[in-house]
């Protein structure tokens, strides 16, 4: 999944997942729709609806403004290999960086 389809899907369940006004009534297959409808909107890198660029605009600059700063190597002669960054060292950094780590 691209990072594009991803905040598509993350935006249509979030807000077909909101309360809807009094005396409205939510389409059952909502989300399905709203997807839809955002997939059609798409205006080259963004969206024609102004809802929609901004959100993407938003969830761009949050992924732009994430850094993680990795631990530092383990020298040569303590592995016998060139330098090497521990698996547990990156998931460290990502951890304090605020990121989920999947395994």
């Amino acid at each position: 999944m691209s990072l594009r389809e991803e905040f598509e899907a993350a935006f249509s369940k979030k807000t077909a997942s909101l309360p809807i006004p009094k005396g409205e009534e939510k389409l059952e297959d909502f989300e399905q729709v709203l997807l839809e409808v955002m997939v059609r909107d798409r205006a080259g890198k963004t969206y024609g609806q102004n809802i929609f660029a901004t959100a993407w605009w938003a969830w761009q600059a949050s992924r732009e403004a994430l850094v993680v700063e990795l631990p530092e190597a383990v020298p040569p002669d303590y592995c016998g290999q060139e330098l090497v960054i521990t698996l547990a060292g990156v998931q460290t950094a990502m951890e304090a960086a605020g990121l989920k780590v999947q395994q």
